[in-house]
């Protein structure tokens, strides 16, 4: 299977697995809206239904099948205003504007061809995402501009502050436990967004390390293969994956 295949048949499932939620919830098997009000449309939390909805337009920009620009855009503006109105998915927004930067910038600047720099950086990014979220959660009320960081990406540093205190980094993960009332108190109440340090704290770092290599050689490949329609997607994920954990986690806290 080529590049456009493995994007189809993506995009079919999420197609497929997001309208069978949103049915459902319409016929109130699943919920529409969670416990805060906000519309979830048979997800879990809002957050879940904003990415679908995001990598749904990305996804359809990147197949490029037919004369359908005019289609796309329109599916992309609705992605965008549904994260904006319904969901408040900020991060989902975020990376549908990475998105466009990098798509125009890999797949219409030829100033990228076989830059030695851009593939030291490629090669860099998993690994560059990991040590910034390990120093903002490991020195979280030691430096004010911290405090600001925190305000921006919505409490991430304190929740990896928590956890990287109370779960120290192992081989092999941690069995987490979530406290709701008490001294144990868990902050957040089991929200804990941010892939590069929810993945090292609950499978451990050997994994961890192991996908980020993975992650780093796929960039690079990707990079000197001139495949940069995929790349453009590796990108936007693992910048994202800094403050979600859609791109790594297998079960959820919360």
């Amino acid at each position: 299977m080529n590049t456009q295949d493995i994007l189809s048949s993506y995009l079919i499932g999420i197609y497929l697995g997001t309208t069978g939620a949103i049915i459902l919830s319409l016929i109130q098997v699943l919920p529409i809206k969670d416990s805060f009000g906000t519309i979830v449309l048979g997800f879990k939390n809002p957050n879940t239904i904003g990415y679908y909805f995001a990598m749904i337009a990305m996804i359809q920009i990147m197949i490029k099948k037919g004369n359908y620009k005019i289609l796309n855009f329109i599916v992309y503006i609705t992605a965008i205003y549904f994260n904006i109105k319904f969901f408040g998915n900020e991060t989902a927004i975020m990376m549908m504007l990475l998105f466009i930067l990098v798509y125009i910038l890999f797949n219409y600047m030829r100033i990228f061809d076989k830059n030695w720099i851009i593939t030291l950086c490629l090669g860099a990014l998993p690994f560059i995402l990991f040590f910034i979220a390990l120093y903002l959660g490991n020195n979280y009320g030691e430096y004010n501009y911290i405090e600001k960081i925190n305000k921006i990406v919505t409490s991430r540093p304190v929740i990896w502050h928590y956890y990287l205190t109370n779960y120290p980094l192992s081989l092999f993960g941690n069995d987490v436990q979530i406290y709701t009332n008490g001294l144990a108190y868990t902050v957040g109440q089991g929200a804990f967004d941010g892939a590069y340090i929810y993945f090292p704290i609950l499978n451990g770092i050997l994994p961890f390390i192991i996908a980020l290599f993975g992650l780093s050689i796929s960039n690079v490949y990707l990079y000197k293969s001139r495949n940069f329609i995929l790349l453009t997607l590796f990108i936007v994920l693992e910048i994202s994956g800094f403050s979600e954990i859609y791109y790594f986690h297998f079960i959820s806290l919360q």
